[in-house]
């Protein structure tokens, strides 16, 4: 299963992440965490702490393609 998510990053995700990451590097992991456990949660149901978040890791693509 993580092999197709970093196969995904790879081909589709990849400068988005990047981009995102460069914006806020603070917080950059977070980024990768969130995406992951986005992934996670659409691929197998799996529960992660993601679903308790209340700021769904769009806006965090969006907060850095504002700025």
């Amino acid at each position: 299963m993580l092999e197709r998510c970093v196969h995904i990053v790879e081909w589709f995700d990849r400068e988005t992440l990047h981009a995102v990451f460069e914006a806020d590097r603070a917080n950059g992991e977070e980024v990768y965490d969130v995406n992951l456990q986005r992934f996670l949660f659409q691929e197998g149901g799996h529960g992660t702490h993601v679903c308790l978040v209340p700021v769904p890791c769009q806006n965090l693509v969006a907060r850095s393609v504002s700025r």
